[in-house]
């Protein structure tokens, strides 16, 4: 593969420099913000929590609406180590304003071709511009884990974290579209929001497993095309028929919608996260 270097400046309350690399179809995925990871926590993690929620809940959801995990036990702050979560390895990410006390909005990433440890210091570099700078992000290695994987992450996060029921979300990132399709019906009652950005032939027929009506809550879901603008009209489609909420851009047309690894359609897919809710 061979890439091109991409340098975008960023003018916000000062002068951010955000520097990256792009393909046009498929090399490596993602241009990269910020500096490595050099966070002090271990994550570890060696909570007892029990994951069951103390909200009062509604209509049989699982996990409950307006309620939490009540994790606990788990290392703060962490900045992006590799963690092993219910025997899975990811990236964990837990941002030092986090308190046990408060529950915590929660996203389940998985990588494109770039790996876990890129994703992880894009993430570290545009958490706070985009509004997700209080978020826990556990970051999977799209092209070599699955949904299974997924699924141990977020039990583990939800064991060791308090995190709320109402605002958990999921981002499949290029090489990582399939493991996230997967999730996000195997788990599709936790999922506030479901973004599925540069995607692939992976989610080719993929249509949620049930309705809104159907799980109790109306979830929120878009797509970035990457370029696959056909395939991201059908994604939408099914979404919308099964009571998906979606913004009036769905699918994402924005400025780099229409090639793969664009920057602008990576921070726009992070953007439509913050405030998403399940109710």
């Amino acid at each position: 593969m061979r890439y091109r270097l991409l340098l975008v400046l960023f003018i916000f309350v000062g002068m951010t420099v955000w520097a990256g690399a792009c393909s046009s179809g498929g090399g490596k995925d993602k241009f990269v913000y910020g500096n490595p990871p050099t966070g002090t926590g271990t994550g570890t993690g060696t909570g007892t929590g029990t994951g069951t929620g103390t909200g009062t809940g509604t209509g049989g959801v699982v996990p409950p609406l307006g309620g939490s995990s009540d994790g606990s036990g788990g290392a703060a702050p962490v900045g992006g180590s590799a963690t092993s979560m219910n025997g899975s390895t990811g990236n964990l990410i837990v941002p030092s304003s986090y308190s046990p006390s408060t529950p915590n909005e929660f996203m389940l990433i998985f990588s494109g071709t770039e790996g876990k440890d890129t994703m992880t210091n894009n993430i570290m570099g545009a958490a706070s511009f985009v509004g997700l700078g209080g978020c826990i992000f556990a970051i999977l290695d799209g092209p070599t884990t699955s949904a299974s994987d997924g699924e141990n992450a977020l039990d583990y996060v939800r064991a060791n974290y308090n995190i709320d029921n109402d605002k958990t979300y999921l981002l499949g990132e290029s090489a990582g579209t399939g493991s996230a399709a997967t999730i996000a019906n195997s788990r599709q009652s936790y999922w506030a929001a479901y973004w599925a950005n540069d995607i692939t032939t992976a989610i080719t027929g993929w249509s949620p497993a049930q309705t809104g009506t159907q799980l109790g809550f109306y979830p929120w879901g878009n797509v970035g095309p990457g370029g696959k603008i056909t395939l991201a009209a059908q994604i939408v489609a099914a979404m919308e028929a099964a009571e998906y909420r979606t913004p009036p851009d769905a699918p994402y047309s924005g400025p780099g919608y229409d090639f793969h690894s664009s920057l602008e359609q990576f921070e726009a897919a992070l953007k439509f996260f913050p405030g998403k809710s399940r109710q």
